[in-house]
């Protein structure tokens, strides 16, 4: 698994999402998947792959010039904070996509290998991973954990500020009070240098987030190859543009929407496995709130138990993976990752994801654990 990341990472570099080598690392990794697989295909989408970072700079616009029209004009602040604070939480900490209108669109693709059982199939099991990688999260790369710790309390300024505006209108605050909280969120001001640039100019490699899924997913569909399940489906899906808004995943679950829930599809999500000590099974996903259905969690636990392999579950704190979009659109699903989620990973969305920072054992752990869910499931 470790040979085919570095293959990918030597054939093509970052592979950002929308770019030409996103798409010839998926038009590869179906070569590859052709060998084994019953059938395999491409399935296109657009995207606007920069409406969800790019959006950052206008909602960093918006709170500076709430922050100067309080002067003037409480209400006239609070009425355009809370419009940019909402749009803030809906279009991008939640993944809501409000804003995509207002951005171009590109051409990105999902490759989706399918292995048929011995006998009529009965379910089909999703395992999945994504192929693109990000520019670098260069303050993340220069300040480590603080860096993630600033990115978050950025976001709560502009969330914020339309509850002291209300305040300041409600209770009709003296002007200490009032001059005294505008210059509290003056002074924090600066911390959204972290939201507004929150990119540097590098395509990162992408070991492990998340050329870790993707090598996974392969294997497991490659042992499948050769050891067909009786009744069950099996589809290894690539999926593209992940890191600007899991819009790969979305694209694919409402196309194909009916159809998945015809074939009583599950999806087996894998991202960022970097880590053999540090396996989590994801419950739910506190960004783009989503919980994952308790039974499919109940099976995927029984999974790494039979396996003897060692795992925690939980919420993921911040951020989302393709499983989430995945529920959303109704198709059952669950998240496995490898690294920690107390605190910052120093190779996530930094120059250090690079192939050496992926535990095979993690990998192999995994895949282990997949190929027994799969067979639980076959066996039912």
């Amino acid at each position: 698994m470790k040979q085919l990341i570095n293959d990918i990472i030597m054939k093509f570099g970052g592979r950002e999402a929308g770019s030409p080598q996103e798409k010839q690392a998926q038009l590869y990794f179906k070569s590859l998947l052709e060998k084994f697989c019953t059938s395999v295909s491409i399935h296109e989408f657009d995207v606007p792959v920069k409406a969800k970072f790019e959006s950052l700079k206008i909602f960093c616009i918006i709170h500076i010039i709430s922050l100067l029209f309080f002067r003037f004009s409480p209400a006239a602040a609070f009425v355009l904070s809370l419009l940019n604070a909402v749009f803030y939480l809906g279009h991008f900490v939640t993944y809501r996509h409000w804003l995509d209108f207002l951005y171009p669109k590109k051409k990105s693709c999902n490759v989706i290998g399918v292995i048929e059982p011995k006998q009529k199939t009965v379910s089909t099991v999703i395992v999945s991973g994504h192929m693109d990688s990000t520019k670098e999260f260069i303050w993340w790369y220069r300040l480590k954990h603080p860096g993630l710790v600033l990115t978050v309390l950025s976001g709560f300024v502009i969330g914020l500020f339309p509850f002291f505006s209300l305040a300041v209108l409600i209770f009709n605050s003296d002007s200490i009070i009032s001059e005294s909280g505008w210059w509290l969120f003056t002074l924090a001001t600066p911390m959204l240098i972290l939201l507004f640039s929150i990119h540097g100019g590098t395509v990162i490699q992408g070991a492990q987030d998340n050329l870790s899924g993707i090598a996974i997913a392969y294997a497991v569909g490659k042992h499948f190859a050769g050891n067909k399940p009786e009744k069950t489906r099996i589809k290894v899906i690539s999926f593209g543009s992940e890191e600007c808004g899991l819009r790969g995943a979305e694209a694919y679950a409402k196309q194909y929407n009916q159809e998945l829930r015809d074939e009583h599809a599950i999806c087996i999500n894998l991202d960022g496995v970097k880590d053999a000590d540090k396996l989590h099974l994801f419950t739910a996903e506190t960004n783009p709130m989503v919980k994952y259905p308790a039974w499919l969690v109940r099976k995927m636990e029984d999974a790494f138990q039979s396996c003897g392999v060692r795992y925690f579950k939980k919420a993921l704190p911040i951020g989302a993976t393709d499983g989430a979009a995945m529920q959303r659109c109704g198709i059952p699903s669950v998240t496995i990752i490898g690294q920690s989620t107390e605190k910052l990973d120093p190779t996530y969305h930094t120059r250090l994801d690079v192939p050496a920072c992926v535990d095979e054992k993690a990998l192999d752990d995994v895949m282990k654990v997949v190929v027994q869910f799969i067979e639980g499931i076959d066996k039912q």
